[in-house]
């Protein structure tokens, strides 16, 4: 058998094994991988005939056979005949999650989101793996941003929507109005996206981590004439 390299995966010798300069300084060997019916399915994924192989770990329970890469920025999405799958790539090549769906072949990314953080069904929506309790599926999508000073728009990185509740990276937002919540931006408050509801102000403060709710009165001074 003639050498295969890959973008990451590597066969030499009827040996398998996974490398990139990001996690690695040296090939990881694949134990056990059958390289005759070794293939690839996209830069952090490989199947042979009995497994598929996230970096150099087995998905234990995945099926090769009907396994498909669904794409990802962050977080990676698959899915089987029987599963979704959301992965992590790490050093330690073993953070994902197995994720129950009653419309597996209906599991797609959903529309909209920058980063592949959303993905659901139809009837299920997840955000960076975990399930978003309790929201409408059918009607769920991501905001747009008003940018203020070209009144362009474009999809939201935190807030997201369905018919009666506002969410922010996944979780709902119970103080805010779902009747009149819209999201703005201005290039002079350095493009932060700010979710205003006639009332109060949403926004991420990126130094903490974590979301502010404050008065709508609070807003930059050139966000203030479009609030």
């Amino acid at each position: 058998m003639q050498d295969q390299p890959s973008v990451n995966y590597i066969i030499k010798c009827e040996r398998v094994a996974f490398f990139d300069n990001y996690f690695y300084r040296k090939p990881q060997p694949i134990a056990g991988a059958d390289a005759s019916t070794f293939r690839v399915l996209a830069q952090w994924f490989g199947a042979d005939r009995e497994h598929v192989y996230f970096l150099h770990n087995i998905v234990t329970g995945a099926d090769p056979a009907s396994f498909v890469y669904l794409g990802g920025y962050n977080w990676q999405w698959a899915k089987d005949h029987a599963y979704v799958y959301c992965f992590w790539p790490s050093k330690a090549a073993t953070r994902w999650r197995v994720l129950e769906s009653q419309r597996v072949a209906g599991f797609q990314i959903l529309p909209g989101c920058r980063f592949a953080e959303y993905a659901g069904d139809g009837e299920l929506v997840f955000y960076t793996g975990k399930l978003i309790r309790g929201c409408d599926a059918p009607s769920f999508h991501i905001m747009p941003v008003e940018q203020i000073e070209d009144k362009i728009t474009r999809p939201s990185i935190h807030f997201a929507r369905d018919r009666s509740r506002i969410y922010f990276d996944g979780k709902l937002l119970k103080q805010a109005n779902p009747n009149t919540f819209r999201v703005i931006s201005s290039a002079l408050a350095n493009n932060m996206e700010y979710g205003i509801d006639g009332v109060n102000a949403f926004f991420k403060d990126w130094a903490r981590g974590k979301l502010v709710v404050s008065s709508q009165t609070a807003l930059p001074a050139s966000l203030q004439a479009n609030s």
